[in-house]
């Protein structure tokens, strides 16, 4: 039976003898996640949520003076790995926390190599992140570099690690007792969300991590990105921690007075329009309501968007989200078909699907709230028929934009783990859903599949109807925020690129 790992986060917990502190001077700490090369060379738009377990680890040891913490994310910094290299000479920090998913493994990998052969034998380094908790074993055994390898909500595990590891514990000791299931749980489960603590964010951050959606809002964004919940008990099978902030089946809840002071730490650090970054925010009704009604108590003037099921709302909810401030809903829709959705486990009733779609995103545009649709193209048995039908669906549903990426089982989804020998470790860095995928599991012709993405967005994006009633709506937006104007053009290459095939 797996323990609460609330409770194992305690030095009478270990039979370890805890030393005196070693560190007169603070102890230094870097913290990175470091941008995968699939990124580099993408025309797709991008947007970056903050790395939220490094950015609790980062809230937790800050508050201790002992503790010298820098985060680095070259998802949003212009930094190079030569000049990561050269600030950890320079700062010489005693730990150093890895995020790795299977997009950077490849990167972190390699560089991390580079940093193990220049350490002393003072130094901790710590992996946490979707790849090694798809396969925590496979990555001890492949990057032996690391010293403690965790997997799951791992960031209150490695703040206990880190303070035993500056009051002298070794790291052979810390691995013993930490990546053994007997002792603690695995993957690691953050059961209790309001002990948390609110991460800080500099204005670079707050600049940096940011959608590329364009909202009902004639003034510049400055994001704000916090999670109400964790888990999610839906079973898409091509659902993986790179898609998701949480772990697990289990639904956690934050308090709505916590959420809302969270809001108001935001908001004084000057953020205007937040984004719950839920896996699933609308799971639970009571909750969602909850918040919004604090919200409404306290009289924030906020705006906010979060993720939804189309299956979990309707008009009262849709209202009261709107009188608190929502401003846009990312529905994940992935298909109207009903084998595909069977096939993917999207929906327990795909028969109704289509039409719930439907009723939430037209009542979610009654309310003035903006609708992203999100579909998936190249799923396990699709054909052309299957992506045409799509695409004539979501002409006549008419959301404010959509997103398109392709089915891509990445480590740690149910199809990737019954397919396996399909996707060789070697590639796993190769795998991204906006990028066409080194395998086809649909039934489409190769041509047919490769440009898929480029044709649904074709055939939404390119309408005359559509393009002057976006601009009718959101000019003043891009005016005031180029940066995501610039962002979103990028895709321009791949929509008046030749080569697709004839559509009817």
């Amino acid at each position: 039976m797996k323990k609460n790992a609330n409770v194992l986060l305690n030095p009478k917990n270990m039979n370890l003898t805890t030393p005196s502190s070693r560190y007169d001077p603070p102890c230094g700490i870097m913290l990175l996640r470091l941008v995968p090369d699939v990124y580099r060379h993408s025309n797709h738009p991008i947007g970056h949520r903050p790395p939220y377990i490094l950015k609790y680890v980062e809230a937790s040891l800050k508050k201790e003076a002992r503790f010298s913490v820098t985060l680095v994310d070259q998802h949003i910094s212009d930094i190079t790995l030569a000049g990561i290299q050269e600030l950890w000479s320079r700062s010489n920090p005693r730990a150093v926390i890895f995020d790795v998913s299977s997009l950077n493994e490849t990167v972190t990998g390699t560089f991390s190599r580079d940093l193990c052969a220049a350490r002393d034998g003072a130094i901790i380094f710590i992996a946490i992140g979707q790849a090694p908790s798809a396969d925590a074993e496979a990555f001890r055994a492949k990057y032996p570099q690391f010293h403690i390898v965790l997997a799951g909500e791992a960031e209150q595990a490695v703040v206990d690690i880190i303070q035993k590891f500056a009051a002298g514990h070794s790291s052979g000791d810390l691995k013993h007792f930490y990546e053994n299931p007997a002792n603690v749980s695995h993957p690691w489960i953050v059961r209790d969300l309001d002990a948390l603590p609110f991460p800080p964010y500099n204005p670079e951050e707050l600049q940096g991590y940011h959608f590329v959606y364009p909202l009902k809002l004639a003034q510049h964004i400055v994001w704000g990105h916090l999670l109400s919940s964790r888990g999610c008990p839906h079973r898409c099978i091509f659902c993986s921690q790179i898609m998701r902030e949480s772990y697990g089946a289990e639904i956690r809840l934050r308090s709505a007075t916590n959420v809302a002071d969270e809001i108001e730490h935001l908001l004084n650090m000057g953020a205007n329009v937040i984004s719950f970054d839920d896996d699933n925010f609308t799971n639970s009704r009571a909750h969602v309501q909850s918040i919004c009604e604090e919200i409404l108590r306290r009289a924030l003037k906020i705006h906010w968007i979060a993720h939804a099921r189309v299956d979990e709302v309707d008009e009262p909810l849709l209202r009261l989200m709107r009188e608190s401030g929502c401003l846009l809903l990312r529905y994940g829709v992935e298909t109207v078909s009903r084998d595909i959705l069977n096939a993917i486990g999207k929906t327990s009733a795909p028969d109704s699907w289509p039409e719930k779609t439907r009723k939430a995103v037209a009542l979610t545009q009654a309310q003035g709230i903006g609708a992203v649709c999100l579909f998936m193209v190249g799923c396990p048995g699709e054909t052309y028929e299957d992506l045409k039908n799509d695409i004539h669906f979501v002409r006549g549903l008419n959301p404010d934009i959509i997103q398109v990426a392709y089915f891509t089982p990445f480590p740690g989804s149910r199809y990737y783990t019954t397919f396996r020998e399909k996707f060789p470790d070697n590639h796993s860095s190769e795998l991204y859903h906006y990028s066409v995928p080194r395998i086809n599991p649909s039934h489409m012709e190769d041509q047919e599949f490769k440009s898929a993405q480029f044709l649904f967005y074709k055939k939404f994006l390119l309408r005359p109807s559509f393009l002057w009633d976006h601009a009718r709506r959101y000019f003043v937006f891009y005016v005031l925020n180029p940066g995501i104007y610039r962002e979103l053009i990028k895709i321009r290459k791949e929509l008046l690129r030749p080569g697709a095939p004839r559509y009817e």
